[in-house]
């Protein structure tokens, strides 16, 4: 979990997998999924594999005070 705080703290890398986001923010898997379809979270991808932009996942961890400003 700390390389992916690292890479949200540097606001830079490939976008976050469903399961790394609900590792970050402490959520369960059918938590994360609904709120990417209720629009709560946005995601990237075209595919099935919807993937969370590092910039929304450090939106939501400094939202959730994880991350501080």
């Amino acid at each position: 979990m700390d390389r992916l705080l690292e890479r949200l703290r540097k606001g830079s890398g490939p976008p976050l997998r469903v399961s790394e986001f609900a590792e970050v923010t402490g959520y369960s898997l059918p938590t994360v999924r609904k709120l990417i379809s209720s629009g709560t979270v946005e995601t990237v991808g075209l595919t099935e594999e919807r993937r969370i932009p590092i910039c929304e996942a450090a939106r939501v961890a400094k939202a959730l005070r994880i991350l501080k400003d």
